[in-house]
């Protein structure tokens, strides 16, 4: 057997348990140490929660899961609304509000200007909390850090009081947080919305897709459909560019029955295929889609399988059935 390949066992995988990323570059600004603004006291708050009239609904559906933290750490009720102007009239910066996002409010907009690229970032002023970062997923993650830093912090929050020195600013910086792999990777749960999709060719009569594995080039997607005989699954790979997803070729009816994994080894230039249902891993040759080998190990089915890039080795998750 070929050396890229080991087995271990799947315990479970739970996202929302793993330690949040290296979260980079934090700055803060001298605070004015006399001067604070009180957020909510005795279960009462005069801030409003305010998102921008057009924020995405990535924001717009996590300000209500902010609010309920806010109230369940003061016991206070935050109203929400928008920075909605009439035309022409001038934006009202009077109220004391919690700013989330990219809304129309002077201190958004200042905190915006200040923040570096892959930057998000939280500033106190004398009547605002800002909390925002340079798109909208950066936003999310100083929510993240407002919770964090602020909500559970001793220093500002104490018998339900919660209160933030005028002047505290927390700024962080870090490229990888651009990439969602990071932030699927922290305790942050993740929204998105997902935009610029294309479409995959699939095969009459294979009604699932299933594994799905790329070379940077191209992009393989395994489907599968019922076997003639009623037992199990068989299935086809189809192989489109990645660039566009435009297709390429289709295999022949293969054997990977429930095909739940693939992956791509480049040290050896093949597919491996998982089978959810037994112990069969199914090894392709990218180029023609066709069988090099089927390695059948024990009892248990595999259910996904990565490339461990630098060791040569292709990581399985096993479990029984």
């Amino acid at each position: 057997m070929k050396k890229w390949l080991c087995l271990a066992a799947l315990f479970g995988l739970l996202l929302a348990g793993c330690a949040p990323a290296d979260p980079g570059i934090q700055d803060e600004l001298p605070i004015e140490q006399d001067k604070e603004l009180v957020i909510a006291e005795n279960g009462v708050t005069d801030f409003l929660l305010v998102i921008s009239d057009d924020a995405p609904k990535t924001i717009s559906d996590s300000l209500p899961k902010f609010g309920k933290q806010l109230k369940k750490q003061t016991d206070a009720a935050f109203s929400m609304d928008t920075d909605w102007t009439d035309r022409g009239a001038e934006v009202d910066n009077s109220r004391l509000e919690i700013l989330v996002g990219h809304t129309n409010r002077a201190a958004t907009q200042e905190l915006l200007a200040d923040l570096p690229e892959h930057s998000y970032g939280i500033r106190v002023t004398e009547d605002k909390v800002v909390v925002a970062g340079k798109n909208d997923s950066l936003t999310a993650l100083a929510m993240y850090e407002f919770e964090n830093s602020i909500l559970f912090s001793e220093q500002y929050l104490k018998d339900g009081r919660l209160a933030l020195p005028v002047g505290l600013e927390i700024i962080k910086t870090d490229e990888k947080w651009d990439d969602p792999v990071h932030m699927i990777g922290s305790s942050f749960p993740v929204v998105a919305s997902v935009r610029n999709t294309m479409s995959i060719y699939r095969p009459d009569g294979y009604e699932a897709s299933q594994g799905a594995a790329t070379d940077g080039t191209y992009v393989y997607t395994a489907y599968i459909r019922g076997a003639d005989d009623g037992d199990g699954t068989v299935g086809v790979v189809v192989k489109s560019l990645a660039e566009d997803m435009s297709f390429v070729m289709v295999s022949e009816e293969l054997p990977i029955d429930h095909a739940n994994g693939m992956t791509y080894n480049p040290d050896d230039d093949i597919l491996v295929i998982t089978n959810m249902d037994v112990n069969v891993l199914t090894v392709l040759d990218p180029d023609t889609l066709e069988i090099v080998e089927q390695i059948h190990g024990g009892q248990y089915g595999i259910y996904g399988i990565g490339y461990g890039c630098g060791r040569n080795v292709s990581v399985l998750c096993s479990q029984p059935r």
